[in-house]
């Protein structure tokens, strides 16, 4: 097996994702989750993650928030797993092989609350995850293994039913 030098990437990346979650809500300030996804970017991804969330306007302003003057800001915590979707969706990436590893996505946003219908959140996160992808060749002995890390910038719209 070789082994390949590591070298620093930085590219400019764009993915998009759709993603269920069901959890329960012990207070405004606080629910907790589980939750599946599929995310498609340089390669397709089926994330399994926990999620934590809430509402951080009443912390800051030490008062409840009205409505009529202030959106709440939220925050959200997503710990998972990804595992490769392209295998277990389209069979199989050739001659390589995805391995999936932990994520890690921290948000804040502004949750629109309603009065009929869903509600809505916007929120702006850094989502970082780890994977593998092992190379091999079939005319000789010669393999590696990549280890990569994606740090993305993201900006998520979330529909609350």
């Amino acid at each position: 097996m070789a082994e390949r030098g590591g070298t620093w990437n930085s590219d400019n990346r764009t993915g998009f994702g759709l993603y269920a979650f069901r959890g329960y809500r012990w207070s405004p300030a606080f629910s907790a989750g589980l939750g599946v996804g599929y995310e498609a970017h340089e390669y397709g991804f089926v994330p399994i993650q926990a999620e934590f969330s809430g509402l951080i306007s009443r912390a800051l302003a030490g008062k409840p928030a009205r409505r009529a003057y202030a959106l709440p800001l939220s925050w959200r915590m997503q710990v998972g797993y990804n595992l490769p979707g392209s295998r277990l969706i389209a069979g199989g990436e050739g001659n390589g092989q995805l391995r999936g590893s932990w994520l890690l996505h921290p948000s804040v946003g502004l949750f629109f609350p309603s009065l009929r219908g869903p509600a809505v959140e916007l929120d702006f996160g850094y989502r970082i995850q780890r994977y593998f992808r092992n190379w091999r060749w079939e005319w000789g002995n010669y393999s590696y293994q990549d280890r990569i890390i994606l740090k993305s910038l993201t900006l998520r719209l979330s529909v609350h039913l």
